[in-house]
């Protein structure tokens, strides 16, 4: 049986009450761990014991901080959430549309709103409680510890805590109660060096943005699947071959890539401000990078082959449990391994999606376009209903009952690639 492949850029038709609920819940649940993450850092953290003679946290402390609390808020959360919702509604094609078409393009628009905002906030929700759970649990004191402390260097003994050198008069370790400074809370967050919260929250904000943007603007490295590649230049098939794929323009890349910048600089003035240490920065780093990917990945199909669209909707009767031998969240319950191509639980009319083609709103069928974002060719070009007029797939498998991860397919939309 011939069944058409999902398309990932189906927006919404017949909102689902049960469908909204889920995602609702999905917003409740990342506003909780918000939630989680900010009465962990009330908590006071853990006071590990220091040297008075460690000169990795003998730095002056900086009152005036390069980039502020306040500025790494409107850097990596205000501008990127800013960014997002301008992509959506000028990236997604659509414009010039009129009627059923053009109210069908606006809740295309939407969907990729909601699920590039519910990645967004997911990564920061995490990388919150990841952060400031692991600050309190070390209590690593900063580099500028010392000067926070202004510790009673008179009073050494009373506060001495562990081994002692020889004739016990050189103390190694000392507790924090030999400070001296009256402002508790500058002395607690001495104390919370590991990780770096800037360093995490830029990378979240600001890395989640590249990849929405690469997303969206089509930017990645090109690549064909492993075949065999003629070695002639004149064979015919060296040049469907080499056709397939280009490397997107230079101030694309430079615009996806300016956030990691972005958040790099604002690391370094974490190490020149003598607030964190430098493994400290890069621990960081690599949390906030990392769970902005796996939320970007959450919401959103893999950046090469989906054309810039974020997943569907999941399935209304899966909104809340899938079950065993239930394969995926999204389709229907009579299905049989294969989505039906109308948005995953959100009813969306074949009249609709062929008005929605007509416009050229990406979804690629019969289209030599292929994206209807930046003009690269995704998609197959020629694309017949049923085969294709070029020898060779995009991803190189021929036409005979054309495979496609796992499903056999007798009609081919490009945007599901």
């Amino acid at each position: 049986m011939k069944t058409s492949m999902p398309q990932l850029g189906s927006g919404l038709g017949e909102i689902n009450t049960r469908l909204t609920i889920s995602y609702v819940f999905d917003w409740i649940i990342i506003l909780g761990a918000w939630l989680v993450g900010g009465l962990i850092g009330l908590k006071s953290p853990t006071h590990h014991p220091f040297s008075l003679t460690d000169p990795a946290i003998s730095f002056p402390y900086v009152a005036k901080e390069k980039i502020s609390t306040g500025t790494l808020v409107g850097v990596a959360f205000i501008i990127p959430a800013g960014i997002i919702v301008i992509v959506c509604f000028l990236a997604v094609p659509g414009h010039g549309a009129s009627g059923s078409v053009k109210s069908l393009a606006l809740r295309r628009r939407l969907w990729e709103w909601n699920t590039a905002w519910l990645g967004l906030a997911a990564a920061y929700a995490g990388t919150f409680v990841f952060v400031d759970g692991l600050k309190g649990l070390t209590g690593k004191p900063r580099p500028d510890m010392l000067s926070r402390c202004l510790p009673d260097y008179s009073r050494i003994q009373d506060f001495a805590i562990g081994a002692r050198g020889t004739g016990g008069s050189d103390v190694i370790l000392v507790s924090w109660q030999i400070c001296t400074q009256k402002d508790l809370s500058l002395i607690n967050d001495g104390f919370t060096s590991f990780p770096s919260g800037h360093a995490a929250f830029s990378f979240a904000g600001l890395a989640y943005l590249t990849l929405f943007l690469a997303s969206k603007l089509g930017v990645a490295i090109p690549y064909l699947l492993p075949q065999r590649y003629p070695s002639r230049f004149e064979d015919e098939e060296t040049q469907v071959l080499r056709s397939q794929a280009a490397g997107p323009p230079a101030y694309l890349v430079l615009l996806t890539a300016l956030p990691i910048f972005v958040a790099t600089y604002i690391c370094s003035t974490r190490y020149s401000d003598f607030k964190h240490h430098g493994w400290d920065i890069f621990f960081g780093g690599l949390i906030g990078f990392f769970i902005a990917w796996g939320t970007f990945r959450w919401y959103h199909a893999p950046i090469r082959r989906s054309a810039g669209w974020s997943w569907g909707p999941r399935s209304e009767e899966r909104g809340f449990w899938k079950g065993v031998g239930v394969d995926g969240w999204g389709g229907k319950r009579s299905d049989t391994g294969v989505h039906n191509g109308t948005g995953s639980g959100m009813d969306e009319t074949s009249s609709e999606r062929r008005a929605v083609e007509d416009v050229e709103l990406g979804t690629g069928v019969g289209s030599r376009t292929g994206t209807g974002f930046t003009g690269h060719n995704h998609g197959v070009t020629g694309v017949n209903g049923s085969g294709y007029s070029d020898p060779l797939r995009n991803d190189g498998l021929r036409n005979d009952n054309l495979r496609n991860d796992g499903f056999t397919t007798g009609k081919f939309v490009a945007d599901g690639v």
